[in-house]
């Protein structure tokens, strides 16, 4: 696939967060809670998830410009303490076809990039938040 950029631009969007006191376990579950959050349809983004490994792994569509879309894979890798966040295999997408087109423009990586800074620092925030909040209330 022709990409746009170099290699070096793709790996700057993988983070490694470090939540001192929270488990693997809680890492996974609020991973998944807050992708149930954030996307409208978490069944149809999530391919793959195991708690034992740590790991899930999905897809989304993001949209670029007017009717252009993109899309790319995303990955969370968890650890007691910390997790990894990370994306790849981007492609831009026929916006009437939903096929990929096999390359990625400017614009696409750009928005890309902007969509993955932006999740990254709102699961951050959501791992780090009390278990407390936005839990049902007591009857």
């Amino acid at each position: 696939m022709l990409v746009y950029g170099k290699k070096e631009d793709l790996d700057k969007l993988s983070t490694v967060r470090e939540v001192p006191g929270i488990t693997k376990e809680k890492i996974f579950s609020k991973s998944l809670e807050f992708l149930s959050r954030k996307f409208n349809s978490p069944r149809d983004i999530i391919d793959f998830k195991d708690k034992e490994e740590g790991k899930i792994i999905g897809k989304t569509i993001i949209r670029t410009i007017y009717t252009a879309h993109a899309a790319y894979t995303f990955g969370i890798y968890v650890k007691d303490n910390k997790y990894k966040f990370f994306y790849g295999n981007p492609t831009d997408i026929n916006s009437q076809t939903g096929v990929s087109l096999g390359y990625l423009s400017k614009i696409a990586f750009d928005k890309i990039e902007e969509h993955f800074k932006k999740t990254d620092e709102e699961l951050f925030e959501f791992i780090l938040r009390k278990s407390s909040e936005g839990k049902a209330a007591d009857f």
